[in-house]
């Protein structure tokens, strides 16, 4: 059985920075209504929803249950490089670990930059070596 990844449901209290993000990273805008916003990265599209309001006052805890993070994979290491100056910079986003390095757990020549989204959801774009 050959398995494609095709989409994910995220709701979040900032469906604007998922909208930047996103289509900074090439993704083409699914649908924008009501307050949703359904956007195609690849082959996998992103549902992002606002949080619903009894919900909002609960914290999010990326090591509890449920999604830790997303990655997005990139063609070349400078592809990395350029997410960090020409985005995460630009838009003055906290990167964790404080810059693009290194991951040789992950791999031979992993190179990722990471930061989080407003609710903490940890969003990694990185270069592998195929």
């Amino acid at each position: 059985m050959k398995v494609i990844g095709q989409h994910i449901q995220l709701n979040v209290s900032d469906t604007a920075f998922y909208r930047k993000l996103l289509t900074y990273l090439g993704g083409k805008v699914l649908s924008d209504d009501d307050g949703y916003l359904g956007i195609e990265v690849g082959q996998m599209s992103y549902w992002v929803f606002p949080v619903e309001a009894k919900h909002k006052d609960k914290p999010f805890n990326r090591r509890a249950r449920g999604i830790h993070h997303i990655a997005f994979r990139v063609e070349k290491r400078k592809d990395v490089d350029k997410f960090y100056t020409n985005y995460l910079q630009t838009n003055s986003i906290p990167v964790l670990y404080k810059k693009p390095q290194e991951y040789p757990d992950f791999g031979d020549n992993y190179y990722a930059v990471k930061c989080e989204d407003p609710d903490g959801i940890v969003i990694e774009v990185f270069h592998r070596d195929s």
